[in-house]
């Protein structure tokens, strides 16, 4: 092991398994406090590795200060987030998000609406304000001031977006946003910026956390002269590639399983027919999944997963019209199955 990295550990509703932030410079209680955070850390160091932070930073958490003095109309903050009126009783335009269903939230208490690429109570921070910039430049300072050694940028491939709002084509139930929110005009200038107001004569790394971006893309937001970040993160590659071949993992509609378990979190995309699994271990050990009461084709196969796969996760075929016993699969962490679709007995 040569360094160690922290997914989003700040206080959260846990919407996102934590990117959604209510505070930046805290502790989540259910990890401790910031005096337990400052002992982890001496951990790493003593050790020779270097500990390297989540900076969640295209999108807050709807508790966070600025979102909550953005929407009681704060002067101090106008702007901070992408807030929009409504168009033909409904939203700004037809845009979804990467979790199914618009990407906008109608706000009652100001009739407007905000922008999401992600979970509703993920307000997209607006990037083109100066203001927000010089917040998140003030976050970014405060932990190698306390001590971290570098972030792992969330997403950062999506802060630079179309200021106006046109729609996408429209692809199963919502428009696509990528067009206008992914690898936009000024996201080189972004973080370009960041550099210089902060991370310029610090040794800190940084990591490009940069869905959407290819190798051509990868190689000039890390060459040195551009002073961006690092490195990127490039293990997108296969997904990215598997993205294009089925499109239900991009476009389908995405329904979160139960989580009676905390070890597993498990979702399905679904589209045209095809249903996508994805369940993911967050511990050490197995972890059953009961798919009791989810659809479970004849058949199905794995399209990427971090294990090698056991013949106990595919359910031996039944015929149509039987019903099929309990299933009970090992999740894994990375496991993604893709059943073929359903046949009408």
């Amino acid at each position: 092991m040569d360094l160690v990295r922290l997914s989003p550990v700040h206080p959260s509703t846990r919407d996102d398994n934590g990117y959604d932030i209510s505070d930046h410079t805290d502790i989540d209680p259910r990890f401790g406090t910031l005096q337990d955070w400052d002992r982890f850390r001496d951990g790493p160091h003593e050790r020779g590795m270097p500990l390297v932070m989540d900076l969640v930073v295209d999108h807050t958490g709807d508790r966070h200060p600025w979102f909550t003095a953005s929407r009681a109309g704060d002067p101090e903050q106008p702007d901070f987030y992408f807030r929009r009126p409504g168009r033909d009783d409904g939203p700004p335009n037809n845009r979804g998000s990467v979790f199914s269903g618009p990407a906008w939230t109608r706000d009652p208490e100001r009739d407007e609406y905000h922008l999401h690429l992600f979970s509703p109570s993920q307000p997209d921070l607006n990037w083109e304000n100066p203001q927000v910039r010089a917040a998140v430049h003030d976050v970014a300072r405060w932990w190698p001031d306390r001590g971290a050694d570098g972030f792992r940028m969330d997403v950062v491939s999506f802060v630079s977006k179309n200021p106006r709002s046109p729609d996408g084509p429209v692809v199963g139930d919502h428009g696509l946003f990528a067009d206008h929110a992914i690898n936009g005009p000024r996201l080189h200038e972004f973080p370009h910026e960041m550099n210089g107001e902060v991370f310029a004569g610090r040794d800190v790394l940084t990591v490009g956390g940069m869905p959407g971006v290819d190798v051509r893309q990868a190689r000039v937001h890390t060459h040195p002269a551009n002073h961006e970040p690092n490195m990127v993160f490039h293990h997108y590659r296969r997904l990215i590639a598997l993205g294009e071949e089925h499109p239900v993992i991009v476009h389908g509609r995405y329904a979160p399983l139960p989580e009676d378990d905390p070890r597993v979190f498990a979702c399905t995309r679904s589209l045209d027919g095809r249903t996508l699994l994805v369940p993911a271990n967050r511990s050490a050990e197995e972890a059953p999944l009961d798919l009791t009461e989810e659809p479970v084709a004849t058949t199905s196969r794995t399209l990427i997963g971090s294990h090698p796969e056991p013949d106990r996760v595919r359910a031996p075929p039944a015929p149509l019209g039987v019903a099929r016993p309990p299933l009970r699969r090992r999740a894994r962490v990375g496991r993604i199955v893709t059943p073929p679709p359903a046949t009408d007995a």
